[in-house]
């Protein structure tokens, strides 16, 4: 092959990727719309699957989301809703049926109707975003509160995240990652591989044969973290402003890891597992670390600040895996909640 060929088939190859590249752009990213799909919001959604395995008498989830992008029954009205929800996949509950779901749980007890705005994955980037622009699309959107569970997906963000909020795009290189699909592809893929890594992903764990430590991985998860948490504060404040800004009262619930637990002699011991970076040790102290800067913020700004990850003892069989809860564990978190909203969330 003579060196002209070569560079005419180096070209040939360059110009159907760029033509597949271009083709992929305009099919499956924002460019034309209205900015959701970088939010991961999916709208006249359903979806079924087996969650049989995960923990005792699962089944078949009829997973659903309204054309407003919300999961729950409250009437499928904006308007009606009286309180929302937001956070990652803890608030999701993808492998729950949806009348299990802490949500419902709460909602029966307090005969109020509640929708949820949770995206697996998502932290408070994301949620920050969700009021920037999909919360101002839906019409008649005023809910009398917005409950933000909040914390556990923020542990697997970086240090720079605050300077990389997704509702500021100042300059063409964040309107690009905005809009693109190819960007939000490898994004994904970077955050599953992060979240497999921090071991957050949804899998059955168990517990009765599990390798337990008594150690974490380091000791210094404050200082390396520090930069992370004023980041994060400055997060959690905004949220709240933008949750006043929706004219709601803004209710803040930390929340904790499923892999550890206290020994009889008071030692904290947590779940080693294969390949993961940290284990149940250390997530209780990454996770003490968010609980703290939610609950000092959340106090500084006069919200109302429920410490769950505290106060509410979770049992054997409220995890099927290191963070998200079985229809037992939901209930658990649904009904403490309607315990300590029951003087504050009036129908």
């Amino acid at each position: 092959m003579t060196l002209r060929s070569a560079f005419k088939l180096i070209a040939v190859n360059l110009g159907l990727l760029l033509a597949g590249a271009v083709g992929l752009e305009l099919i499956f990213g924002d460019w034309f719309k209205d900015g959701l799909a970088s939010l991961n919001v999916q709208r006249d959604y359903e979806i079924r699957y087996s969650a049989k395995g995960l923990y005792e008498g699962a089944g078949e989830i009829v997973y659903k989301r309204d054309r407003f992008g919300f999961r729950g029954d409250y009437g499928h009205d904006p308007a009606r809703i009286e309180l929302l929800t937001i956070g990652g996949s803890t608030a999701n509950q993808i492998y729950l049926p949806q009348d299990q779901t802490w949500q419902a749980v709460l909602g029966r007890a307090l005969d109020i109707r509640i929708a949820s705005a949770a995206i697996d994955g998502q932290s408070s980037i994301g949620h920050l975003a969700a009021f920037e622009r999909w919360f101002p699309q839906l019409p008649n959107l005023k809910p009398k509160w917005v409950l933000a569970y909040v914390g556990l997906n923020d542990i697997l963000v970086g240090d720079s995240a605050n300077a990389d909020r997704l509702e500021h795009f100042p300059s063409l290189q964040h309107h690009i990652r905005r809009k693109s699909a190819i960007y939000r592809l490898i994004q994904t893929a970077k955050g599953m591989a992060a979240a497999n890594k921090g071991r957050m992903v949804h899998h059955k764990v168990d517990f009765e044969n599990a390798v337990w430590t008594t150690q974490p991985t380091r000791a210094d998860w404050e200082q390396a973290r520090a930069q992370a948490l004023e980041a994060y504060k400055g997060r959690v404040r905004a949220l709240i402003g933008h949750i006043r800004a929706l004219g709601a009262q803004p209710i803040l619930v930390t929340q904790r890891h499923g892999d550890w637990r206290l020994r009889p002699d008071g030692a904290v011991e947590g779940i080693v597992e294969p390949r993961a970076a940290t284990n149940g040790v250390d997530h209780r102290l990454l996770m003490g670390l968010y609980n703290k800067a939610t609950l000092e913020v959340c106090r500084a700004e006069a919200a109302i600040c429920l410490d769950l990850a505290s106060k509410l003892e979770f049992e054997p069989g409220d995890f099927y895996d290191l963070v998200h809860n079985t229809p037992a564990g939901a209930a658990r978190i649904g009904q403490w909640l309607a315990l300590e909203l029951k003087d504050v969330v009036k129908p």
